[in-house]
């Protein structure tokens, strides 16, 4: 019955922040374990031991430093951060993200809208049949990861000509010709003196690189990387940013939030980058992230919601 439901909810909340509590302890305990393992490997190493067994001792220590690099962020997830500290220092780290960042989402969290470098979202920016079209493209299972070789360890990406006078043929490149007004009209906002919005200073963008990742619900994160031309990287002509990053949502909230923050190659390292601010964007469908092509951004994994059952 209705006057039933609030207490269904209630149970429900309740049984969900057990689970997930149950699940941390039990993710917690098996990391120690491994962290213990590489201990006592590390201290028995002995030179004079046969290859196989060094071979599989410096496995044992590599694990443990894994382990407690992970533990670590566990903690950072659980707003423990003098023992996420210890755990890192330990390993040699000297700075480490804002507990803040891996805190769980708040709805007093204001718009990063105006701010310095702060990263520009706008919703709504496709019709709905194109979201859908790419939703139905992209969805797991369907034919496009098995024809591209998914998973893979190798990373390869598309480019497509936005100044090419055919029609393009790929719902993902159709998609980036209908975005390329409203990027090309915000791009300059994105940098020093903006250009407000209104196409002012707005830059001609000529190409667009376009990829699209899966992965199971656990490795969900993506690692915090810079956007850069590697053919040139690697053929030894520096470095080469776009001039406007983006991502294009096709789920909900439930999937991983992006991180972007205000570092960039070009501001160094160590202390010059704890000085770097970070925002972070929620996923929602339809919805469209842009940020400067040269600053230092990733997925972090969602934390898990925990619902007090009393305000259920």
């Amino acid at each position: 019955s209705a006057s039933r439901q609030p207490l269904a909810r209630c149970h429900l909340a309740a049984t969900s922040v057990a689970l997930a509590r149950q699940m941390a302890e039990a993710e917690e305990a098996r990391l120690r374990r491994v962290i213990a393992a590489g201990a006592r490997a590390a201290a028995r190493l002995d030179t004079s031991s046969t290859s196989a067994k060094l071979k599989q001792a410096a496995g044992r220590v590599a694990a443990g430093a894994t382990a407690q690099h992970d533990l670590a962020l566990l903690c950072s997830r659980q707003g423990r951060g003098s023992e996420a500290d210890r755990l890192l220092r330990a390993l040699g780290m000297r700075h480490r993200l804002s507990v803040s960042i891996f805190a769980p989402p708040s709805t007093a969290t204001p718009s990063p809208a105006g701010l310095c470098g702060a990263p520009i979202v706008l919703d709504g920016v496709l019709p709905p049949a194109v979201i859908a079209g790419l939703q139905r493209a992209l969805r797991p299972g369907a034919a496009f990861w098995e024809e591209h070789g998914y998973p893979t360890p190798c990373f390869f990406s598309y480019r497509h000509d936005l100044t090419a006078s055919k029609p393009p043929l790929l719902l993902v490149e159709q998609a980036a010709r209908l975005l390329q007004p409203l990027m090309e009209r915000h791009a300059a906002d994105l940098y020093p003196g903006g250009g407000g919005g209104d196409g002012s200073a707005a830059p001609r963008l000529r190409t667009v690189e376009w990829w699209a990742h899966t992965r199971s619900s656990r490795r969900a994160h993506h690692q915090l990387h810079f956007d850069l031309d590697e053919a040139t990287l690697l053929s030894g002509g520096g470095t080469r940013h776009p001039l406007v990053s983006s991502v294009l949502y096709l789920g909900g909230r439930k999937a991983a939030p992006t991180m972007v923050t205000t570092q960039t190659l070009a501001s160094g390292s160590g202390d010059a980058a704890a000085e770097a601010s970070a925002f972070l964007v929620r996923p929602k469908e339809g919805r469209l992230l842009l940020f400067r092509g040269d600053v230092l951004h990733g997925a972090r994994r969602a934390p898990p919601v925990l619902v007090p059952a009393a305000s259920a």
